[in-house]
């Protein structure tokens, strides 16, 4: 399928996002044969738009079952840019599977998205810090002795030290986000106890 380029006047509003998805849905094939019905939501919440399809299938004893997953982008990002996708999950930041109603299935990732609004704001200062040089995290290092929201920190990810930002707490724990300097796009977190934050150095 060719990727077209959306112009100015194209607003990016539910309808927008909404008949793309379906347009997504119709060039795949995702029914199974079991499919029997399916619905779409569509809502716009702290900057991202999120797509719910739930899909009605027949069970082997004959009743049915509702399936909901919530497909989400962020608006004004890159995939903004495209009025077809190749699929129906591309270019998404999250998503959820699995739940059994539509309210469940938003709370689940409207939850997740509360995060992501924390840090998504801080792009710029995570692919800054993403290119810095951090200290080696060894097995002795000593890690920071008190760390609140806005701090600098470093932490272990992806197998390497990485810098990032204190954006929230959760009880004892930090959410720290950061980005990798191969990508700058996807951003990352990781809720981590104080004695896995370090010296950024």
């Amino acid at each position: 399928m060719t990727t077209q380029t959306i112009t100015q006047s194209v607003t990016r509003d539910e309808a927008f996002y909404l008949e793309r998805f379906k347009r997504a849905v119709a060039h795949g094939n995702y029914t199974n044969g079991r499919m029997v019905d399916e619905d779409l939501h569509c809502e716009l919440y702290k900057g991202f738009a999120i797509v719910n399809w739930k899909r009605t299938y027949t069970r082997p004893d004959g009743t049915t079952a509702d399936n909901h997953s919530a497909f989400v982008w962020e608006i004004g990002g890159m995939y903004d840019q495209l009025t077809d996708l190749n699929w129906v999950s591309q270019g998404v930041v999250t998503w959820g599977y699995g739940s059994d109603n539509l309210e469940k299935s938003l709370k689940k990732v409207r939850k997740r998205l509360d995060m992501f609004a924390l840090m998504y704001p801080r792009r710029q200062e995570l692919q800054a810090l993403s290119i810095t040089r951090v200290p080696s995290i060894r097995h002795d290092s000593t890690s920071v002795f008190n760390a609140k929201v806005n701090d600098v920190v470093a932490i272990r990810a992806f197998g390497r030290s990485r810098a990032g930002i204190v954006v929230a707490t959760q009880g004892s724990r930090f959410v720290v986000a950061y980005m990798t300097p191969s990508n700058g796009q996807d951003i990352h977190y990781k809720v981590l106890p104080l004695n896995y934050l370090f010296p950024k150095g």
